[in-house]
């Protein structure tokens, strides 16, 4: 974003010239820090003021969808925006496929390939995630596994006792023997980092990921309509896990006439092929 660059650059050549001294590192990080200073927070304030020209339930859906995009460390799958279009206050008033092009066309997001969507700019992303969007970030509340792992493990403050009691089990776990754990009459408020946190410990443990497959699904998993497509789901976030090994599987499962069955035999032969849970 030649623009913004363009202010940073600005900023340098005042520190060279006022200083008159070389520029280093942290003066570059200084300038750029100063691009999201209250001062300076009208200099991107016309991303958000773009989107006025969608209806106002269309814009709604924008933000979110923005919100969502900007809380995670790479890409947003379709899938995930989809869901967030089947939203009670969205679903049948918004057409997501519409507003997304729109936030493509527009420059807010591009796609590094066909179905993932990420900020076309660190810089627009860092300024949507302090001023963008200054309404409820509720789709985040439901949907923990989309915020970053360490803004997670820095707000975990509860269900604290729940975690290392359950952590310590998954940890002394065999491939073969581990148990079977049941959470019960948690909201999902609570439930949702709990488990999120559990996910990231298991995706940072080099031993444990090696054969446990940690999948959390959406709050909302509004295109799950049968066991099928419950399992059909499941080997969806496996191919995204481990595109080498559950590709294959996905496209297996995908090819079958609504068989739960049988798709649950297929994801338990390739589980057990690679050793995995």
């Amino acid at each position: 974003m030649p623009y913004y660059l363009g202010l940073v650059c600005e900023q340098l050549i005042e520190i060279f010239d006022e200083e008159e001294r070389q520029i280093e590192h942290s003066d570059v990080k200084v300038a750029i820090n100063s691009l999201f200073s209250p001062a300076m927070k009208t200099v991107f304030s016309h991303w958000r003021d773009r989107l006025n020209r969608l209806e106002k339930i269309e814009r709604s859906y924008a933000q979110q969808v923005l919100d969502l995009v900007s809380q995670v460390n790479n890409s947003v799958v379709y899938g995930e925006l989809f869901n967030l279009s089947q939203q009670a206050d969205f679903k049948d008033q918004v057409d997501s496929r519409y507003v997304i092009n729109c936030l493509l066309h527009d420059g807010y997001l591009y796609q590094p390939d066909d179905s993932t969507y990420q900020f076309t700019s660190p810089l627009l992303k860092r300024w949507w995630i302090r001023y963008g969007n200054n309404q409820s970030h509720s789709v985040l509340l439901y949907n923990t596994q989309n915020i970053d792992a360490q803004l997670l493990k820095a707000g975990f403050s509860i269900r604290k006792k729940e975690y290392q009691r359950i952590w310590k089990d998954i940890q002394k776990g065999q491939w073969r023997s581990l148990r079977h754990i049941i959470l019960s009459k948690v909201c999902a408020v609570l439930a949702r980092p709990l488990l999120s946190r559990l996910a990231n410990e298991v995706g940072e443990d080099e031993e444990l990921n090696s054969w446990l497959i940690p999948i959390l699904l959406n709050e909302e998993e509004y295109g799950i309509l049968s066991l099928f497509t419950f399992w059909l789901r499941i080997t969806e976030k496996l191919a995204e896990q481990s595109a080498d090994i559950y590709t294959e599987l996905f496209e297996q499962v995908s090819s079958l006439d609504d068989s739960a069955e049988i798709a649950w035999e297929l994801i338990q032969s390739h589980l057990v092929k690679n050793k995995q849970k």
